[in-house]
């Protein structure tokens, strides 16, 4: 005989579940540019008519959304503004020379090594491709000579859409309400829901919380 709900343990086995999600990711004209030219280890930024320079590249300014803009590269050196940790992980903030943004990437050094203000420079991966892991991360690099932005010239075509794949990892239990019902559609070919607490009305699928 199947156990009634409010007899079962709290808690429930659990079984291992994946949520898959392809999809293709078009990152735009400036993004898509800042991405066809790292590959060359030359970064990509964007001055807008209203004078902001801003490094990734980006199609709109964050100041008031202007969207005129023309390509410059920017240094490869800057200034750490902010660092914080995440499980093994030190991510930074860095305003790169003649940047007005902070520009957000894995720091290579350890926490206690860093210091809000001190010189940062890239490290480069050369195993990357069109990808902000082309640069590896950023390390300390106190004599790095402060540089500016300039202008780009021609650039790469932008590239166009990347192939991107979301894996969601999970456990999920039923738990003694949905479980119940499963189980009774599985051996009797039948749907179970709960009654109310007002006698007239049911819950399907049931439910341990009356939200009528």
């Amino acid at each position: 005989m199947l156990s009634a709900p409010d007899t079962q343990a709290i808690d429930l086995a659990t079984f291992p579940s994946t949520i898959n999600l392809p999809y293709t990711l078009t990152p735009g004209r400036a993004a898509g540019t800042f991405l066809a030219e790292i590959t060359s280890r030359r970064i990509v930024g964007c001055r807008f008519a209203n004078g902001e320079v801003v490094a990734p590249a980006q199609d709109f300014s964050t100041r008031d959304a202007e969207d005129r803009y023309e390509f410059v590269e920017a240094p490869h050196a800057g200034v750490l503004g902010a660092f914080t940790q995440v499980g093994d992980t030190v991510i930074g903030l860095i305003q790169l020379d003649g940047c007005d943004n902070e520009f957000p990437h894995r720091m290579l050094a350890e926490y206690a090594a860093l210091k809000v203000g001190m010189r940062v420079a890239a490290v480069w991966d050369e195993a990357q491709e069109q990808s902000i892991l082309c640069i590896a991360g950023f390390a300390p690099a106190p004599d790095a000579p402060v540089g500016a932005v300039k202008p780009f010239g021609e650039t790469a075509p932008p590239l166009e859409s990347i192939p991107y794949r979301m894996q969601l990892d999970y456990k999920h239990a039923y738990g003694p309400y949905y479980g119940r019902m499963f189980d009774e559609i599985r051996e009797h070919g039948r749907i179970m829901g709960v009654r109310v607490s007002n006698g007239d009305d049911a819950l399907l699928p049931p439910r341990e919380i009356d939200d009528l």
